[in-house]
């Protein structure tokens, strides 16, 4: 119980951290193309 419970946390982690690398690349994106 406890394994799968640690694996959920960890993938909803990693799509959180992916998340927020995609938003900051867009951030940076929308500067470029501002100039």
């Amino acid at each position: 119980m406890e394994e799968i419970t640690i694996y959920y946390v960890e993938k909803i982690w990693g799509m959180l951290r992916s998340s927020q690398i995609m938003i900051k690349f867009a951030a940076i994106c929308n500067v470029e193309f501002a100039k």
